[in-house]
C-alpha cells in the first residue's frame, strides 16, 4: 500500500514509518485517532486491531476481484438479451431522481393480499432509466423487455419470501440490489444469511445475475442495525465466494467524492435519506458502464 507521506497531517508519526501510515490512509485502513493523531502511543484495544485487520482483508479482496466484467455488454450486443430485469427497493425504483413517481397505471410487479406493487415511471431522472435506454440502443435492434420490479420499503428478506412472484424460472438478466431496508430489522448476520439464500436463488433462475451494493448513505430516520459499508462487504465477499459480476454503488459514490473534492455528499446523496439525487444516479450509472464495460 502506498500514499503520499506528504499529507500525513499526524503529529505523532515520525520519518521512520511515515510512509507505511500514508500507505493505510490513503488505502482507507484507518484513519487515525484524530485528523492530527494517529495514537501512536496509545494502547491499542481489541476491537481497533480488529477494524483494521477486517479493513485490510476487504482492501486486499477488492483489489482481487475483477476491475469490470464483459459478459452483459458482449450479450447485448450479439442480441443474446431479451429481457433485463431489476430486483430492488427505492434505489432502483428511482426515489430521490428528478420525475420519480409511481404511476396509477404502472405495470405491475407483483400483487401482495390488497396491495398491488407497481413499476416506477420511465421519464425519472434516474441510473434505471439511463440503462433502460442504453439496453435498447445497443441491442442490435431488438427491443428490451426492461422491467425495473424496484419495490420501495422492501427488503432481502422481503424479496425471498416472495421470490416466486419476483423471479420466474426463466429470466435472462437480473440486478439485484437489496440490504438498505434491512437495516431496520434484522442484525448483519441475519442479512447476509438472507442475501446468500436469495441470490442462490435468483443465480439458478437467471442466465446471468449481477449483484450491486447501494451507495453510502447517512439517512438518521432509523435507528439502523448495521451500516451501508457492512453492505458492501459482505456482497463483496458473497461475490468473490461465488464468481457473481458485482458492481458496488458503495465504492463508486466514494471514489467519486474523493476524485472531485468540489463535490460535497449532499450533491449526491438527498440529506437524510439512503436515496440518491439525479447526479448520484449519473455516478451509479456511470459506475455500471465502466464496470460492466457498457460503451
Amino acid at each position: 500500500m502506498t500514499g503520499n507521506s506528504s499529507s500525513v497531517a499526524f503529529r505523532d508519526v515520525n520519518s521512520r514509518y511515515v510512509d507505511a501510515v500514508a500507505g493505510l490512509v490513503a488505502n482507507g485502513i484507518t484513519k487515525g485517532k484524530s485528523e492530527t493523531s494517529f495514537g501512536t502511543d496509545d494502547l491499542l484495544k481489541r476491537g481497533e486491531f480488529a477494524v483494521l485487520v477486517y479493513s485490510a482483508e476487504m482492501d486486499k479482496l477488492t483489489k482481487r476481484m475483477p476491475k469490470s466484467y464483459s459478459v452483459l455488454a458482449d450479450k447485448l450486443n450479439s442480441g443474446n438479451v431479451k429481457s433485463i430485469k431489476l430486483i430492488s427497493d427505492s434505489i432502483s425504483a428511482g426515489a430521490g431522481g428528478e420525475g420519480y413517481l409511481i404511476p396509477a397505471d404502472g405495470r405491475v410487479i407483483l400483487q401482495d393480499g390488497k396491495t398491488t406493487y407497481r413499476e416506477a415511471s420511465h421519464q425519472a431522472n434516474t441510473w434505471a432509466n439511463r440503462f433502460r435506454a442504453y439496453a435498447n440502443k445497443s441491442a442490435s435492434g431488438q427491443q428490451v423487455d426492461f422491467f425495473n420490479a424496484g419495490i420501495s420499503g422492501k427488503s432481502a428478506q422481503w424479496s425471498l419470501e416472495h421470490v416466486n412472484n419476483l423471479v420466474s424460472s426463466k429470466e435472462d438478466v437480473v440486478f439485484v440490489m437489496l440490504g438498505t431496508n434491512d437495516r431496520i430489522d434484522s442484525s448483519l448476520d441475519q442479512y447476509e444469511q438472507t442475501i446468500r439464500k436469495l441470490l442462490v436463488e435468483v443465480d439458478k433462475r437467471s442466465e446471468l445475475m449481477i449483484v450491486m451494493a447501494p451507495p453510502p448513505s447517512a439517512n438518521t430516520i432509523y435507528n439502523y442495525k448495521f451500516s451501508p459499508e457492512s453492505i458492501n462487504h459482505v456482497l463483496k465477499r458473497i461475490s468473490s465466494e461465488n464468481n457473481y459480476t458485482f458492481v458496488s454503488h458503495y465504492d463508486a459514490v466514494n471514489a467519486y467524492l474523493k476524485a472531485n473534492p468540489e463535490t460535497n455528499y449532499t450533491d449526491l446523496m438527498v440529506a437524510d435519506s439512503p436515496h440518491p439525487t439525479s447526479a448520484g444516479y449519473s455516478v451509479m450509472w456511470e459506475a455500471i458502464q465502466e464496470k460492466l464495460q457498457l460503451k
